[in-house]
């Protein structure tokens, strides 16, 4: 009778043992399957951001400094034929961007005389004997993704500003990204009537609009979007740029830039 006793704890002991055992072997698999299904997740004092996210931003980052180095087609349009600034300019635009490619685009002769290179071109828009029809057409000179319009007399410091401007129109609902050097902005709405041949200026408080009012600014848009204008390198420019645009319901986000980044 003892006997049968004992045998019967032991055989409850072990069938005891062996549940807990397959217990928590199905427990240490579910556990590394958790492990396997979801990353690593690093919790600071106020964001919770995986390692994935990490390195989406790093990769962002790097493709900022990709984009302004290698994509972008930096544009001189409205300047002063014979009172200019633009070497000073595009010295300081070389001295954070070194190998820029930079257009500067005109109607007349240019003084005082620059210094030109295969990453600086001086085109002539205006028909003549010496400027053929494919040496005017602009776009055909532009091979980069993305067009940026500089405003002469500008001081650049670092290239953030750029950085901001591609990282804004990367956004689907904006066209045209737009900066102001100085104080003064102003962000319009402009309504259009083509058959009164009138043009209405309207002040907003919004930072979206369809015409910047300063002469002085930079002016980022993809190349495709200057193929559907009539003349995007009408002067005066860039009134004649942003007409052109808001007829076509072009937006332009007008972003506030520290001063630091660009000076007057």
């Amino acid at each position: 009778m003892r006997l049968r006793v004992t045998l019967n704890k032991c055989t409850t002991i072990t069938l005891t043992l062996v549940n807990l055992l397959i217990l928590y072997l199905l427990w240490t698999t579910q556990s590394a399957n958790k492990s396997q299904n979801f990353p690593d997740v690093r919790v600071t004092t106020n964001v919770t951001t995986t390692a994935h996210d990490e390195n989406e931003l790093i990769i962002s980052k790097n493709l900022m400094y990709k984009i302004i180095k290698k994509d972008i087609t930096f544009i001189f349009r409205q300047y002063e034929n014979y009172d200019n600034d633009l070497i000073a300019s595009i010295a300081s635009l070389r001295n954070i961007l070194p190998n820029s490619q930079i257009l500067i685009l005109t109607d007349k002769f240019i003084y005082p005389v620059l210094k030109l290179n295969t990453t600086i071109k001086i085109l002539k828009l205006m028909p003549s004997l010496e400027n053929n029809y494919d040496q005017r057409n602009i776009l055909s000179h532009i091979k980069t993704k993305y067009i940026m319009f500089l405003s002469d007399s500008v001081r650049f410091t670092s290239v953030q500003v750029f950085i901001k401007m591609i990282q804004q129109l990367q956004l689907k609902s904006t066209q045209i990204v737009s900066v102001v050097v100085g104080h003064s902005k102003q962000c319009l709405t402009v309504n259009i009537n083509v058959k009164q041949w009138t043009l209405q200026f309207i002040n907003q408080t919004s930072n979206i609009c369809d015409y910047v009012g300063n002469d002085r600014q930079l002016i980022l848009v993809k190349k495709k979007l200057l193929h559907s204008l009539t003349d995007a390198f009408m002067l005066p420019f860039p009134s004649a740029f942003y007409i052109q645009a808001s007829y076509l319901k072009y937006k332009v986000k007008l972003l506030d830039i520290s001063e630091n980044l660009i000076k007057p």
